[in-house]
């Protein structure tokens, strides 16, 4: 609830810029100045912070930094309604507004590169993507799914690092860390990059690291006492790579997470390939085009070290295959139109012969495939900023989905009011339609309303409520050793966030309240 961020070393050695001058002036912002950063996590189209449709956090690289945050969930427990908690077998994973998000449900992006694994949809928090060369984090607390698709349906962490020209140099820092009966942490964080004087922008990062998630001795309903010094290590590795020219964006991430099985003798390896081209053609200073092509190739849950006899296969290989274009338009000053269109394709192979590790198909080899279109209009007038947008998907199993979106948003003054409505839809990945061809997807509505008030240039309060609706709710269950997923009835949360910033020269001062309660209505 109270985070005090005050300024200081930290425990990160940070690498130096050999232009220190031009990192500061780039990194350190004053909140009024953070009030006035354009983003576009939330619309595609630049906008602050207070007039952007969605509840919108953002924390900058100069607060990650003096924060001593050694991993993301340090960053992310300092915004309201997030939290985590152990998943299956050690997987830490994450919940949002009092509901559990762990499958495909947040979507968590890297320098435009969706981190999720296709297969069961998950995320693995602990140890696993680096902050060192963060230069800022944009979350969206809701839902994002008009513009980012279903894993997106109950909020968005785009994660911005540091280009070349931001590098400008070569640095390395080491952590290390010990707890009373186990190592904490040791990583090693090399990189570079620069820009050139004829335009060409890039940059490399690898990250090497070993850790526990704790020393502790838990005792497990299941498992009985679970000793976590001798059974929760993690070794990870991650690879980011950039290059700009122009209007040609390029970039590749390599990750590697590898962890070993709290409850049973079984390593799981997480590891990814992961490329992604877009270019912005501006065909005149009203008109842009910008095509993406995003490839990922997948090992997700994959067992380096099988002990167990379970009859469901988890060593599997995954493809996502991505072509994108997105149209944006400006006819008038006040109106701004954003079209887009999206198809891509989920392949997913079956590394053993064995008869009993197929899909349920029969076979080694499944797929699916997913058409998309939207658009969405904001207009600018004297009394308010309004948006809609619609988005169209057509799955090959579920057929034609329709969500809608709108939003209200006003700046007067030092005050700001916003009012927000939308859908989000989820399909079944490949491991929920593996075991339950039946599977439905799930569908989710959300309505918010938040204030705010600029009180001086150094402070700033916000004030938000939030009504969640879940309709067919995917769940995870496991009876027997046998993993199935299945439809719930309903489901949904109901609450409100306050948060309280200040930042001046001599440090910050965060407060910040999350309070939901479970809603679900039958009706």
């Amino acid at each position: 609830m109270v985070f005090l961020l005050v300024m200081s070393t930290g425990v990160i050695a940070q690498p130096i810029p050999s232009d220190t001058t031009a990192q500061a002036e780039d990194d350190v912002l004053s909140l009024e100045d953070l009030m006035k950063v354009k983003i576009t996590v939330a619309s595609r189209n630049e906008q602050t912070m207070r007039e952007t449709p969605a509840v919108v956090t953002i924390v900058t690289g100069e607060e990650i930094r003096n924060s001593g945050a050694r991993d993301l969930i340090d960053i992310l427990r300092l915004v309201p309604g997030f939290d985590f908690a152990e998943d299956v077998e050690g997987v830490v994973g994450m919940g949002i507004r009092g509901i559990w998000a762990q499958e495909a449900k947040v979507l968590l992006q890297i320098d435009g590169i969706d981190m999720m694994e296709t297969s069961y949809g998950s995320l693995q928090f602990v140890g696993h993507y680096p902050v060192t060369n963060i230069e800022r984090i944009e979350i969206i607390r809701g839902p994002g799914s008009v513009i980012y698709g279903g894993n997106a349906s109950l909020a968005v962490i785009n994660i911005i690092t540091r280009d070349g020209k931001k590098i400008n140099g070569i640095g390395a820092n080491i952590t290390y860390g010990q707890m009373d009966k186990a190592l904490a942490r040791r990583t090693v964080n090399i990189g570079g990059g620069k820009e050139f004087s004829n335009g060409i922008n890039f940059k490399v990062n690898v990250m090497l690291g070993q850790l526990n998630m704790s020393d502790r001795t838990i005792n497990n309903p299941t498992y009985g006492l679970v000793n976590y010094a001798d059974s929760s290590g993690i070794s990870t590795g991650h690879v980011n790579a950039a290059f700009k020219y122009k209007g040609l964006e390029a970039s590749y991430i390599y990750d590697s997470y590898n962890l070993q099985s709290t409850l049973i003798s079984n390593n799981y390896l997480f590891r990814a390939h992961m490329a992604n081209v877009k270019y912005t053609y501006k065909v005149s200073d009203k008109f842009s085009i910008i095509p993406r092509l995003t490839y990922k190739q997948q090992l997700p849950w994959f067992l380096t070290d099988k002990t167990d006899t379970a009859s469901y296969n988890t060593n599997i290989s995954t493809y996502r295959y991505t072509a994108a274009v997105q149209l944006n338009y400006k006819p008038i000053d006040k109106l701004e139109l954003t079209a887009g269109g999206e198809f891509f394709a989920d392949h997913a192979k079956v590394y053993s012969n064995e008869s009993h590790y197929r899909f349920t198909n029969g076979d080694n080899k499944i797929a699916y495939t997913n058409y998309t279109g939207y658009l969405q209009g904001q207009y600018t007038s004297k009394w308010a900023n309004f948006t809609a947008g619609v988005r169209l998907d057509k799955h090959n199993r579920f057929g034609y989905v329709v969500l809608p979106r709108a939003a209200v948003t006003k700046v007067f003054g030092r005050f700001h009011a916003k009012l927000m409505y939308s859908w989000a839809y989820r399909a079944p990945v490949i491991s929920n339609l593996d075991v339950n061809p039946d599977i439905k997807p799930e569908m989710v509505t959300v309505s918010e309303a938040e204030v705010g008030m600029q009180i001086t240039d150094k402070m700033y309060v916000t004030v938000n409520v939030f009504d969640n609706k879940v309709t067919n709710p995917i769940v995870y269950t496991l009876l027997n050793d046998v993993e199935n997923y299945v439809n719930d009835d309903r489901s949904g949360t109901r609450g409100g966030e306050f948060e309280f910033r200040l930042k001046s020269k001599g440090g910050y001062f965060n407060l910040n309240y999350s309070y939901y309660h479970k809603h679900i209505n039958k009706g």
